[in-house]
């Protein structure tokens, strides 16, 4: 059972969303790494069936990121966007008190 309405399915299957992957995707060097030296916040989705919760906490606390969890399925956006944009709205105020 999805947290999703049918409609929105629909849009977001691996057949509407399916992209060409580039063959070195993974092998590619990045110059340096954002989370490193600026803040940063994470949803922890506790209803993920794609990326497993724990993952996503350890991720979180190695970034050493703002952490907020809901239940939700691996797209809160979709399921819980009020929730997703209070959490931006929080970070967009916390980098702007910052400067």
């Amino acid at each position: 059972m999805s947290a999703l309405p049918d409609w929105s399915i629909s849009l977001h299957s691996p057949r509407t969303t399916a992209r060409r992957r580039r063959a070195d995707l993974f092998n590619q060097k990045v110059e340096g790494t954002a989370w490193k030296s600026k803040p940063s916040w994470y949803i922890v989705a506790n209803n993920d069936r794609t990326v497993q919760p724990e993952l996503q906490r350890f991720v979180a606390k190695r970034m050493g990121a703002t952490i907020y969890e809901i239940d939700s399925s691996h797209v809160p956006m979709l399921s819980n966007p009020g929730h997703v944009i209070d959490v931006i709205r929080t970070a967009a105020n916390a980098v702007q008190r910052s400067r």
